[in-house]
């Protein structure tokens, strides 16, 4: 298997502001989210499946937030396989 950097990856908004990293642990790739309260028994950090987080925002959207996304997604993609 190829080895995989874990570079850090943060998802940001047109601020540059930071709103949760990416990382890849055992090659899964996850959202690491901060939490911010004073309960003890809840973790500072919080690890979600990347795909869950997807799955759960496209389901939050509307018809035309989602024909966005894929029109971008599929941008991206084209751009990532484009050998010119």
């Amino acid at each position: 298997m190829e080895n995989e950097k874990n570079f850090e990856i943060f998802v940001i908004n047109e601020n540059q502001e930071k709103a949760f990293k990416l990382v890849r642990t055992e090659g899964v790739l996850q959202a690491e989210v901060k939490t911010k309260t004073r309960d003890k028994k809840v973790p500072p950090l919080i690890y979600v499946d990347a795909i869950e987080v997807i799955d759960q925002v496209a389901a939050a959207m509307n018809r035309e937030e989602r024909l966005l996304a894929y029109a971008k997604l599929a941008a991206r993609l084209n751009k990532s396989t484009d050998l010119s």
